[in-house]
């Protein structure tokens, strides 16, 4: 019995130590990377193209974004847009109507997980965080 507790307490305080670590992350655009000069965008989908882990489909009134690694069986898969803090909806076309693209300071992606223990329910399809200079 002792031989088996050994090892299980071993492994506990490797872990409790830092010797194990889980790395989380999320797909970042950091500001230092972002070309922010007035202009340089002509519109928000513009400005989401350019993040490696997300994917603008259709053009014009019709655009829809989806967050890598989501998926759903409904086949509803347009992540939460949160502005400064406010949920504003889960379509492109309501995150536009809200945000000028030159107003923009920082863009985040949730994946799904890390949406869904930030917002809920809501962000299982992941999050688009968005930072407006204003705020």
């Amino acid at each position: 019995m002792k031989n088996c507790q050994l090892p299980a307490l071993f492994i506990l305080l490797l872990c409790l130590a830092g010797a194990c670590t889980i790395q989380r992350s999320s797909a970042v655009a950091p500001v230092e990377k972002i070309d922010n000069t007035p202009g340089v965008y002509q519109s928000l989908a513009d400005y989401l193209r350019r993040i490696p882990s997300v994917r603008i489909a259709g053009t014009g009134e019709d655009i829809s974004v989806y967050v890598r690694g989501t998926d759903t069986f409904t086949g509803e898969r347009e992540p939460l847009f949160v502005i400064d803090g406010s949920l504003v909806g889960e379509s492109y076309a309501s995150a536009v109507r809200l945000v000028d693209v030159n107003d923009i300071r920082t863009v985040q992606v949730l994946t799904a997980t890390d949406a869904t223990a930030q917002y809920g329910l809501r962000g299982n399809k992941g999050a688009v965080v968005i930072r407006t200079k204003s705020r």
